[in-house]
């Protein structure tokens, strides 16, 4: 995590028994990128676009895609 700076959203369910919100948080916090976002979604499981809420997340993930309008490569920065 400590070289990871690229952009990145990271999803996590709360209620996660493959993989702990401690270790996203954890990660999260020690990323140097400029630009993360962390959501934890609270009683849901390991697969947050596979639930109920799946609507509602995607609906999210488009959101913060189309907030950064085009990618670029790593040689255009």
């Amino acid at each position: 995590a400590a070289r990871f700076d690229l952009p990145y959203l990271l999803l996590q369910g709360g209620a996660d028994k493959l993989s702990a919100a401690s270790g996203a948080r954890d990660f999260h916090d020690r990323s140097p990128s400029p630009d993360k976002t962390l959501r934890i979604y609270p009683g849901l499981y390991h697969e947050v676009i596979s639930e109920p809420e799946r609507d509602a997340i995607l609906a999210e993930v488009i959101k913060w895609l189309e907030a950064r309008g085009t990618p670029q490569s790593r040689n255009d920065r």
